[in-house]
């Protein structure tokens, strides 16, 4: 099963096949598992080549290590409100894109939906998070409701990482209105690099698509 094979990807070893293995054999490798959707292992074994191989990099690699998938349905939910390639973004970094993604902390699928968040925003179906559908419309309610809330896409991008409730604590703590300054002052090592990490997304995201609509 689909499910099963991922699984099974998910559980290689990448360093030490990347040690054992040619750069063109990990790219094929790679390639293959991007056609079958299987986003985390492509990155992994990517990250791994290109660390060992730097030459090895090139704007081939783009589209294999920042897919374009779910376009429609993200387009679908953000409306003029929202970036669509922000949500791109997020999604990357939140689930790789893997639908079935949980973790540790009961987060569910695409955008990693907590089972309070859905319950509050309408959902007591938690199994329902699975479907890429329902996971968007909801998540992008959530964000976008804390753009509302926050009045800036990197607040929102903090709150979705550690918590509202932490947000305003920091914005109590570190009274700013520099918002670079103030994500460099966040305490959490981890939400700092969250929202950094999601704008790299997005100007990337903005590169690819900018270079398919050529």
């Amino acid at each position: 099963r689909k499910r099963d094979l991922q699984w099974l990807l998910l559980s290689i070893d990448i360093r030490l096949m990347a040690k054992q293995e040619s750069p063109q054999y990990m790219g094929t490798l790679a390639l293959l598992m991007h056609k079958m959707e299987f986003d985390l292992p492509v990155f992994r074994i990517l990250h791994h080549v290109v660390s060992m191989y730097p030459e090895y990099l090139s704007d081939d690699l783009l589209p294999l290590l920042f897919p374009v998938r779910f376009w429609d349905v993200i387009q679908q939910f953000t409306g003029s409100e929202l970036d669509p390639i922000l949500i791109k973004s997020l999604i990357r970094q939140e689930s790789a894109f893997a639908v079935n993604a949980q973790s540790q902390a009961r987060a569910l699928g695409l955008m990693q939906i907590i089972p309070s968040t859905a319950r509050r925003l309408g959902l007591n179906n938690l199994k329902k998070l699975a479907d890429p559908k329902i996971n968007i419309e909801l998540g992008t309610k959530y964000f976008r409701n804390l753009v509302s809330q926050f009045g800036s896409v990197e607040l929102a991008l903090a709150s979705y990482n550690a918590g509202p409730k932490r947000v305003e604590e920091w914005l109590i703590r570190y009274p700013t209105t520099d918002l670079e300054l103030f994500i460099e002052l966040i305490p959490f090592r981890e939400t700092r690099e969250y929202v950094r990490l999601i704008k790299r997304n997005q100007k990337i995201y903005r590169k690819i698509l900018a270079l398919e609509s050529l």
